[in-house]
């Protein structure tokens, strides 16, 4: 639920917005170590390839939703995960 301070376009630089941002920042960076990880243990112990599994519900986005259950083989292009901020895929 959008608040009406994240509506007005002031909510970003509030106190909130702002450690807010940085949690998304934290989220991000973490995924991303995730992901090289991801990589490098694949390559180093011949992984063939990646499936995509998400948590399937109500709050499932309709771009996760598409992604279900595709399989990624090692050294395809690999999406970036996660796919959005607050991601549960």
């Amino acid at each position: 639920m959008t608040s009406l301070l994240e509506a007005t376009g002031d909510y970003w630089v509030s106190p909130e917005g702002l450690k807010r941002r940085l949690e998304y920042l934290g989220e991000d960076f973490c995924y991303n170590v995730i992901n090289n990880a991801l990589q490098a243990y694949g390559r180093k112990n011949e992984v063939s390839g990646w499936e995509w599994i998400g948590s399937m519900d109500e709050r499932t986005c309709t771009y996760c939703d598409g992604q279900m259950g595709r399989f990624y083989s090692l050294g395809q292009f690999l999406p970036r995960l996660p796919a959005h901020i607050s991601c549960r895929c």
